[in-house]
């Protein structure tokens, strides 16, 4: 078990296909994905996955994604 960051982004749909990408790119735990006029990620990142994450959602959505972090998850190393 690892204690990450638990951090929403909150993005349009133009975005969420290359934020998804990059997370699966870079090995990165999506939790939960809702889907409602924007959509909304939430992923377990470390810190330096946090800071990556959060320049590529603000470079993809030209600065008009938002980030939420929520605080800390525990999340399983095993592969699902």
């Amino acid at each position: 078990m690892r204690c990450l960051k638990s951090v929403l982004f909150t993005l349009d749909y133009d975005s969420y296909g290359k934020i998804r990408y990059e997370a699966e790119k870079r090995s990165v735990k999506i939790v939960e994905t809702q889907f409602a006029d924007k959509v909304s990620v939430r992923m377990a990142l470390t810190s330096g996955e946090l800071d990556h994450m959060s320049a590529y959602l603000n470079d993809v959505s030209r600065g008009m994604g938002s980030i939420l972090a929520e605080g800390e998850i525990w999340i399983s190393d095993k592969k699902e």
